[in-house]
């Protein structure tokens, strides 16, 4: 605490934000035909604090933009593939580092 007609000097370095966008696409597909599986979800979670959460296209392909600041460390993710009658798939990655094409291959249930 100060006293009265004490004084206090406090020097503070900022920085600016520095944002990049960051995207992820890929390819979900049948483990068995290959044939691409339409309106599967791809995710990190898809609640409070996900950066990922899409359906794939009608050619079983997704992709995510997102906007990071440049000097935030790593965060790991992991990506979920699902859809009705499949085994749900997942793989880690890193949106800070980049953000990986990634083909994911469902199997059936």
């Amino acid at each position: 605490y100060l006293a009265p007609d004490d004084f206090a000097r406090w020097d503070v370095k900022m920085h600016l934000k520095r944002y990049t966008d960051r995207t992820v696409t890929g390819l979900v597909s049948d483990a068995a035909t290959g044939a691409p599986i339409p309106g599967s979800l791809v995710s990190d979670g898809c609640s409070s604090g996900s950066l990922v959460c899409v359906l794939s296209g009608a050619d079983g392909r997704y992709s995510k933009t997102v906007t990071l600041d440049d000097r935030t460390g790593p965060i790991g993710r992991t990506l979920t593939a699902s859809a009705v009658g499949y085994w749900p798939q997942s793989t880690p990655v890193n949106p800070i580092s980049h953000w990986p094409s990634a083909v994911t291959a469902l199997r059936a249930l």
